[in-house]
């Protein structure tokens, strides 16, 4: 393995994405539709993006600090929600009635909110970047715009997780 393979976040992308098939209809991670990509991880958040350049501009340094902060709290709590549905994904493995489907919900999850850190991670070095270089970028619209972005595409991954962890729940507490 090679240095550059240990920083690589290509599998936690693409993890993320075959997450997004219809449970319902129960088709392989392999048959996903790129409707069901789009619209939660493209058209949404730009046209969220979009609107904040309109209303906002370009972003303040009190949103870089709010946001930062939250993100960074939020950042925490992930790393301890991983390591939770780990060791939750190691009892039920040890089981003898392992049951198939809470596994492939762990793994699942875990690359949800996986990818949530990246997109946390990714988001916080930008703001750092834009609230140090703030005043000499060329165009503050363009670093504006990425952060509204990753913000929204964050906040719809939370959205994912959120209803992910209501439906296990639903499938778990089930008389």
């Amino acid at each position: 393995m090679t240095a550059m393979n240990k920083f690589s976040v290509k599998t936690v992308i693409t993890d993320h994405l075959k997450t997004f098939y219809n449970y319902r209809v129960s088709l392989p991670p392999s048959n996903v539709n790129i409707s069901n990509i789009i619209w939660p991880c493209l058209l949404i958040p730009v046209a969220i993006s979009i609107a904040m350049i309109v209303l906002q501009g370009k972003i303040s340094s009190s949103f870089v600090s709010i946001v930062t902060t939250t993100l960074s709290i939020f950042s925490a709590f992930l790393f301890n929600a991983i390591i939770l549905v780990f060791e939750a994904s190691r009892k039920e493995q040890a089981r003898n009635d392992c049951d198939h489907q809470r596994i492939l919900f762990f793994k699942q999850f875990t690359y949800n909110v996986s990818f949530a850190i990246l997109i946390s991670l990714t988001l916080l070095v930008i703001l750092i970047i834009y609230s140090q270089l703030g005043e000499i970028l060329y165009w503050p619209e363009i670093f504006s715009f990425i952060s509204y972005y990753l913000l929204a595409l964050f906040l719809s991954t939370m959205f994912m997780v959120l209803k992910r962890s209501q439906a296990f729940l639903n499938i778990t507490m089930s008389p």
